[in-house]
């Protein structure tokens, strides 16, 4: 369930950048939302891949 809300939640996001992308289609504004949606992509990946535990918690320190 939390994939599918996360995949709703980054398709309406793109869907609102790509909105704003059309109706002001300044370069530099392109390149900004093209780097805060691979950020957010990558931030959705990195959050609903699944864990693997080797034996201790990577949060903490060594």
């Amino acid at each position: 369930m939390d994939r599918l809300f996360g995949i709703v939640a980054f398709a309406a996001f793109a869907a609102f950048l790509a909105i704003i992308v059309l109706r002001v289609p300044e370069p530099d504004l392109i390149i900004v939302f093209a780097v805060v949606l691979l950020m957010v992509a990558w931030d959705f990946w990195l959050a609903l891949r699944p864990r693997r535990h080797h034996g201790r918690d990577r949060r903490r320190g060594p």
